[in-house]
């Protein structure tokens, strides 16, 4: 699932979108979580891989590092 769907009203570059897309595919994997809008965990990924991108992070290594760092710390509870 790409992330254009959580951006709202945010634009970015479209180079930065694909490396915030592919930061997302990843930490969702490395979470085996479902894609979906509707997850609240998963939106959570999304905006935190998103605020990353908006701190100047654009490396996909990075923003994946910075996303599972954050979750191991801040997920919140289903």
């Amino acid at each position: 699932m790409p992330i254009r769907p959580f951006l709202g009203n945010r634009v970015f570059e479209p180079e930065l979108v694909k490396a915030m897309s592919q930061a997302f595919e990843i930490a969702c994997d490395a979470l085996s979580l479902k894609r979906g809008q509707d997850d609240p965990l998963t939106r959570w990924i999304a905006q935190t891989v998103i605020a990353a991108a908006e701190e100047g992070h654009t490396d996909i290594g990075a923003l994946v590092d910075i996303t599972l760092k954050k979750v191991r710390k801040e997920a919140p509870e289903d």
